[in-house]
């Protein structure tokens, strides 16, 4: 698979890699996509009468298009797409990225989709890290002398059927003045439980989009 900027995502929490191409004037899949949808939730394709131009020139007709859900980030978005025979996972065309305000920031390495930061990736093959941040899924006040869990979700890609090691990092021990208990996690369900104890005798608050 070419270069280029990819960002992941997920249709029916199976993972991904979008390639982001500005020069697409419309969002395609791979036909071979379909193979891999439960057949429960394969959609219909509709025809159309379009075919699809490469830059060198060359023409295949699109298989059909139909309304799917992608998940990018935090962000669920209903969309039209096109299927064609292509050799990555999905193009975000610039339907897509105007239709969602969508701006990219080359020097960053991220896609900022509705205000909110997607990750970029060069290559197709490093979407999936090897490390994904834990962010605070809400504002919290953790009582003094007290442990309490917190809800804590992926910021980047992850493999929600894997188990990881959570541990905190020290910019977030050095800022917050809270401890975090190292353990073994399973993101299967979009988020992470976070065990939070707080050693002051005074109350500490925990903010939402903290990277724990």
């Amino acid at each position: 698979m070419e270069d280029g900027y990819f960002v992941a995502g997920f249709i029916h929490d199976t993972p991904f890699a979008f390639l982001v191409d500005t020069g697409s004037c419309c969002t395609i899949l791979s036909i071979k996509l379909l193979e891999r949808w439960p057949q429960v939730t394969r959609p219909n394709l509709t025809p159309v009468n379009l075919h699809l131009v490469t830059a060198t020139g060359e023409s295949s007709p699109f298989y059909g298009k139909a309304n799917v859900e992608l998940r990018l980030g935090s962000q669920t978005l209903i969309h039209d797409v096109l299927f064609a025979d292509v050799k990555n996972d999905g193009i975000l065309g610039m339907d897509f990225l105007t239709k969602h305000r969508c701006d990219m920031f080359l020097t960053k390495n991220h896609l900022l989709l509705n205000g909110e930061k997607i990750a970029c990736f060069r290559s197709s093959v490093d979407v999936i890290p090897t490390c994904s941040r834990i962010a605070v899924i809400e504002t919290v006040k953790v009582p003094p002398e007290c442990e309490i869990i917190v809800k804590g979700r992926p910021v980047d890609r992850v493999d929600e059927h894997s188990i990881g090691v959570l541990e905190p990092t020290e910019k977030f021990i050095d800022r917050s003045g809270l401890l975090m208990a190292k353990a073994l996690v399973c993101p299967e369900f979009g988020t992470v439980p976070l065990r939070i104890m707080n050693l002051k005798n005074e109350p500490m608050t925990l903010y939402k989009g903290t990277v724990a």
